[in-house]
């Protein structure tokens, strides 16, 4: 049975007519792609994160890329010394089932 949003849904999609994007019979909005059936928007707009680009440059100092290389560096040797932990105790567990 189909509900009347999925009808609705299905008039909508039908309503939308079938562009021949290959031979170039696109709406004025539209720009073809040199390849395959793709066009883009002529127009778009690029909204923004909702901050100042002040802040996100305050950030890109080299006292904070110097931070960010610590923090990494210590990411990793907090990911290497959980590996040797996780690796000592499966060899303790392998030992004491013996």
């Amino acid at each position: 049975m189909v509900s009347e949003k999925d009808s609705a849904c299905r008039s909508a999609v039908a309503a939308v007519p079938d562009f021949d994007v290959e031979n170039g019979a696109l709406p004025p909005h539209l720009l073809k792609l040199p390849q395959g059936r793709w066009a883009l928007w002529r127009c778009a707009a690029l909204r923004g994160a909702g901050f100042p680009i002040t802040e996100l440059v305050k950030a890109s100092t080299p006292i904070c890329a110097r931070q960010a290389d610590v923090v990494l560096r210590r990411e990793a040797e907090t990911q290497q010394a959980r590996s040797e932990a996780i690796a000592a105790l499966r060899f303790g567990m392998r030992m004491m089932s013996q």
